[in-house]
């Protein structure tokens, strides 16, 4: 009987084990889904936001792209990534090495905000935040830089028309034919 009693208490804490174990597992499942429906949203806001958005390495090189990023600088994201982001932009090299001393600046740890970034023969001037990417530990994996635009000189074809537009981040803009 004594061994009866035993096989039966066993059987309990393994069902109940069991049970937890089945309750664990849900709840990962329900947390995994909320994680990837996280990142989905701001994959979908980092790609689609009116600002240019980019990050890197520790080595400096391009990670993410995003759409903005493609319309001001003219690289594609298919050609951007994994490339040195200086590599990428039409700039003195003065300029490059200042933006190469804030880029490592963030992979040493150190934020930079309103970083003037200024390229493509001065058309375009964009104030740029360039943060460290951290691991859970604080171990630096990279940096994220995420701009506004201050000034840039649009040249778009219309109708065979070619015309020159000036937008300012105040929402004005001024057009000649």
């Amino acid at each position: 009987m004594l061994v009866t009693l035993v096989n039966v208490t066993t059987q309990k804490e393994l069902e109940v084990t069991e049970q937890k174990a089945l309750f664990d597992l849900k709840l990962r499942k329900e947390s995994q889904l909320v994680v990837e429906t996280c990142y989905n949203d701001l994959t979908r806001i980092i790609d689609t936001a009116h600002a240019p958005i980019f990050s890197i390495d520790n080595e400096g090189l391009v990670c993410e792209w995003n759409c903005m990023s493609e319309n001001i600088i003219g690289v594609s994201k298919k050609l951007a990534v994994g490339r040195p982001v200086l590599d990428l932009v039409d700039m003195s090299d003065d300029r490059k090495q200042n933006v190469a001393l804030v880029l490592c600046m963030a992979l040493q740890g150190t934020p930079t905000s309103n970083f003037d970034f200024i390229f493509n023969g001065n058309t375009v001037h964009i104030l740029f935040s360039i943060v460290p990417r951290k691991d859970d530990q604080g171990n630096v994996l990279g940096a994220v830089a995420v701009g506004q635009v201050s000034s840039t000189v649009d040249k778009r074809t219309d109708d065979n028309d070619v015309y020159l537009g000036y937008h300012s981040n105040t929402g004005d803009s001024e057009e000649t034919r």
